[in-house]
């Protein structure tokens, strides 16, 4: 092989790696993160109308109080108070296999906690309060006001 073939075939050979990688890397990063436990867990509601539509907002998701073990979306979330719940959605060009999920207000417990230093609402789902979903203070409280009296947030986070 002379050095054109090699150039020729690197020109060919390295974006389809890119792509492929990429893909990959969309495709198992919701699986890492629990987000597709989730999806099987908290299917969409789609019937359920948003109150509001909170875009470009960051949220973490984790398994259990251990930070390493998550994944931090950031601006692209959308967050959607409903009547009954809390719609979550990823940005398809973010998480392209991923579907929205409908959190029922009565499955959220709300609890502070702190990242970096800085007061966060932890919102617990589930029975056994195994996964957590960490999102910003002034988005928790707009979050509450939506829910009708349904979730209720810590007084320190008020």
């Amino acid at each position: 092989m002379n050095d054109q073939e090699i150039v020729q075939t690197a020109m060919i050979v390295l974006p389809v790696f890119g792509i492929v990688l990429l893909g990959l890397t969309l495709y198992i990063l919701p699986k890492i993160s629990g987000w597709s436990r989730l999806e099987v867990l908290y299917p969409d509601e789609p019937t359920e109308k948003a109150a509001e539509s909170l875009n470009w907002q960051a949220l973490y998701i984790g398994k259990g109080d251990s930070e390493r073990l998550g994944l931090s979306y950031r601006g692209c979330v959308i967050l959607e108070p409903c009547s009954s719940g809390l719609r979550i959605r990823i940005w398809k060009l973010v998480a392209p296999f991923s579907s929205p999920i409908f959190l029922p207000w009565g499955d959220i417990e709300a609890r502070k906690a702190t990242v970096l230093g800085i007061r966060v609402c932890a919102m617990y789902l589930g029975d056994d309060k195994t996964w957590k979903l960490s999102i910003i203070r002034r988005i928790a409280k707009r979050i509450a006001d939506r829910s009708s009296g349904a979730l209720s947030l810590p007084d320190d986070l008020q």
